[in-house]
């Protein structure tokens, strides 16, 4: 008979069957050819197994003078181990469409994880790339072998923003009127991200054309700079500049060949104006 404390092990894992004959004499074990698992007992009837299934053992005692011979069997279920995975990298904080990461974890049972990504990246080298603007899904598995069973999957969700961009645009803050200057803007993100140049609404007595602004009359000239982005690049915050224009000096001189007549007598002042008006 048997007196196991459990018939159920997992791979690595060890049963006592505790075997023993009414007579008082020493069981024999071995292992039945009809195990699904690979197993093995010793001569203490302790059972142990590398892969997983049942191991079906016979246990004998072949008499003496005085008994008879007798034998019985007993079934030990092993299972697979059971494994988890830990995420051991630390994912970017708000990362944006051109960024890295280099995604690990590790299981519980020492073997290799495995690495997937879906959503708004791409995988290559056990690198990450983030390569539009949405969700980043890695994904995290063990396949298990004969020892341990498949690790339930582990996910983490890493959400891509815009690339950022600002603009350069430091203009003049005083000009003349009937001047005429060319204007430029730039983004940090180069050439590639054109500026656009617009009047506001409120701007007075000046005029803008191919990023050339003129000044007709006197007033606050209000240009405004802006940057759209695109499907991987956010909107720049517009710059506003205000250029005041202002009419120029002007002042009178004379130059009288003289100044004194006598009655009836003309003197020629010869005033002029150093606009030429």
């Amino acid at each position: 008979s048997f007196a196991p404390t459990t018939t159920t092990t997992t791979v690595g894992g060890v049963v006592a069957l505790n075997g023993s004959a009414t007579s008082g004499l020493g069981v024999n074990y071995t292992i039945d050819a009809s195990s699904t698992a690979a197993c093995t007992v010793d001569k203490n009837g302790n059972v142990s197994a590398t892969t997983a299934g049942t191991c079906v053992v016979n246990a004998t005692q072949p008499g003496n003078n005085k008994f008879k011979s007798t034998n019985n069997q007993k079934s030990v279920k092993v299972g697979q181990n059971a494994q988890t995975i830990t995420i051991t990298s630390s994912a970017p904080v708000a990362p944006v469409v051109g960024d890295t990461y280099a995604p690990a974890a590790s299981a519980s049972s020492k073997l290799a994880v495995s690495v997937a990504v879906s959503g708004t990246c791409a995988l290559a080298s056990g690198v990450v790339t983030f390569t539009s603007v949405g969700d980043c899904v890695v994904t995290y598995t063990q396949a298990g072998n004969a020892k341990y069973s498949a690790a339930t999957s582990v996910s983490e969700t890493i959400a891509v923003g815009f690339v950022p961009q600002s603009i350069d645009f430091t203009p003049a803050t005083s000009a003349i009127v009937g001047d005429s200057v060319v204007l430029s803007a730039t983004s940090s993100l180069g050439a590639a991200y054109p500026v656009t140049l617009s009047l506001d609404a409120t701007s007075v007595g000046c005029s803008l054309a191919n990023n050339v602004v003129t000044f007709l009359s006197a007033g606050d000239c209000v240009v405004v700079a802006t940057q759209a982005g695109d499907a991987i690049t956010a909107a720049a915050s517009s710059v506003v500049a205000t250029i005041a224009a202002s009419q120029v000096d002007q002042s009178v001189s004379f130059a009288p060949t003289t100044t004194t007549t006598t009655v009836g007598g003309v003197v020629a002042l010869n005033g002029s104006a150093t606009s030429g008006l």
